[in-house]
């Protein structure tokens, strides 16, 4: 495994540490596992905010049936789990040990904010901006993505680049469940 990618993962993310080359080698290797198009992870920033949170979720979905399937040893499993919803799914992931708790806090936000845009065509012009100027929305979103950042800058750099970090937390969480689905320790 590239050494950028382990120290990435070591430092939540720390930009300045694991260096650019490390999130693309990242997003090559999780596009190769997951039968994606190169680029697909990469340009997942250039998509519109609605859009970008359902690719997100879905790509999850997709990783997270990849490492089940591998942890139980069983490709045919996976039509079976495709038809298992995303929470079961994750709470199969924290009882297997696939993800530490603050990937899994992540996912399950960004599952709730998903349902939330995609199943009211009312919030098709979504935005992370007008997102984040509703109250509830501040704590249900920076309290479970704040830890892809360096302590000292979490809430500012969350608030400030929301979809940065969202893409830096599904990449962490992708990278677990693609090159290491057995444990995150």
């Amino acid at each position: 495994m590239n050494i950028g990618i382990i120290r990435a993962m070591e430092n939540h993310f720390d930009l300045a540490t694991a260096g650019p080359d490390a999130f693309e080698f990242a997003a090559t290797e999780i596009e190769g596992k997951l039968g994606l198009p190169v680029g697909f992870v990469r340009d997942l920033l250039k998509e519109d905010d609605w859009s970008f949170v359902v690719k997100c979720h879905a790509l999850l979905e997709s990783a997270a049936i990849f490492a089940l399937s591998r942890i139980f040893d069983a490709d045919a499993i996976r039509p079976t789990l495709a038809k298992v919803d995303m929470s079961r799914r994750t709470d199969m992931l924290q009882d297997l040990d696939v993800l530490p708790p603050e990937n899994l806090a992540a996912m399950r936000a960004l599952s709730t904010l998903r349902n939330d845009v995609a199943h009211n065509i009312g919030r098709a012009s979504f935005t992370f901006g007008d997102h984040l100027k509703e109250s509830k929305a501040v704590s249900r979103f920076i309290n479970p993505f704040r830890f892809v950042w360096k302590e000292e800058v979490q809430d500012s750099l969350t608030r400030s680049q929301p979809k940065w970090t969202v893409w830096l937390a599904v990449v962490q969480a992708l990278s677990y469940m693609t090159w290491r689905p057995n444990s995150h320790t």
